[in-house]
């Protein structure tokens, strides 16, 4: 078992992959609620001139709690010029990042705990522009349905909003 501490191996191929960009990050997780150090590493991408996008679920979810708790990431994420899109007509379920549009990392891995510390994931590393090209494109589809989250939008939300965030985030650890 891995446990809290140590990141599973796709964890950290993803965390290695978000560390090597030098262009730009594409990344779908249907559960967002990302670690300390991918925060960190993403937030670095950014300070580096990579454009770091982010699509993930807007209400819908089959674990509310979930969906919450991971948005407690936002407001660092986006001080640190994360874009981050919350998809609107249905829930998303796919689980994707693409590096520098050469290398895609499709699997079964969300961008969370569970996914990326608990769980026997399994992710598959293609190195192929064509595939990054077809997957980019997918997802600039997605983005014409999708939210765009602004910092200055998201401080303001209400305060029982706010609260929820804090309090699902608390087990963000366990999902």
């Amino acid at each position: 078992p891995v446990g809290l501490t140590r990141m599973a191996p796709v964890g950290q191929t993803l965390l290695a992959l978000i560390k090597s960009a030098q262009r730009e990050i594409t990344i779908t997780s249907g559960y967002f609620g990302p670690s300390r150090a991918l925060v960190v590493a993403l937030c670095q991408a950014t300070d580096r001139g990579v454009l770091v996008r982010i699509l993930t679920n807007s209400t819908f979810s089959t674990h509310h709690f979930v969906l919450e708790a991971g948005k407690q990431q936002y407001d660092r994420l986006l001080r640190g010029g994360v874009q981050i899109y919350e998809y609107l007509p249905t829930m998303v379920h796919s689980k994707l990042a693409i590096i520098d549009g050469k290398i895609s990392c499709i699997g079964s891995a969300n961008l969370n705990f569970r996914s990326l510390y608990h769980n026997q994931e399994f992710n598959l590393l293609v190195r192929d522009r064509a595939l990054a090209t077809e997957l980019n494109q997918a997802f600039e589809r997605d983005l014409d349905q999708a939210q765009e989250i602004h910092l200055a939008e998201w401080r303001h939300r209400p305060a029982s909003v706010k609260l929820h965030q804090a309090i699902s985030s608390l087990s963000r650890y366990f999902f």
